[in-house]
């Protein structure tokens, strides 16, 4: 018997950046991730904080899992929604959840310009979460180490309540 649900889980290096805080208009400071240190801030930490007074980064590592309609079942496959969470091992009040249904699907296509659909959608973003996977060993030619940085941007309110846009 074949399962409906295929599954991914890996830990990640993930950049949280958490905007708007203090209501502050200041542009984020930039910096890249390589072999889990950071070009700006100490580096000593999986896990810390640069940037301004509105807008921080942290660095943490996350356990992303996606759980996706399997591929050997095709377009008849019952379960069609995509889950998405990430979950941090040592800090257990740390969880994030995203559930994509097939309905859903055409909004974040349109919205995120993706050219896939539905059901080739959770192969590609495999294939992009590999490339952030810091053992990722890279296409020939190339020198290794993560390809991308995984963010993950945090809107929070400003000092009157509301969100900044």
């Amino acid at each position: 018997m074949t399962s409906n649900v295929s599954v991914f889980s890996r830990v990640l290096p993930l950049s949280i950046r958490k905007e708007g805080q203090l209501g502050g208009h200041e542009s984020p400071r930039t910096f890249e991730y390589n072999n889990g240190r950071s070009s700006e801030g100490n580096g000593s930490s999986p896990s810390h904080s640069v940037g301004n007074t509105s807008n921080t980064e942290q660095k943490e590592l996350v356990r992303v899992s996606v759980a996706y309609p399997s591929p050997s079942c095709g377009t008849m496959n019952p379960h069609k929604e995509i889950s998405i969470r990430l979950t941090n091992d040592e800090n257990p009040a740390f969880f994030y959840h995203l559930r994509i249904t097939e309905a859903d699907f055409p909004e974040l296509k349109h919205t995120q310009g993706l050219l896939v659909d539905f059901f080739g959608f959770p192969n590609q973003l495999l294939t992009l979460l590999e490339k952030c996977d810091p053992n990722y060993k890279g296409d020939e030619g190339s020198s290794g180490g993560p390809k991308f940085l995984l963010v993950m941007k945090i809107h929070v309110p400003t000092n009157n309540g509301k969100i900044k846009s």
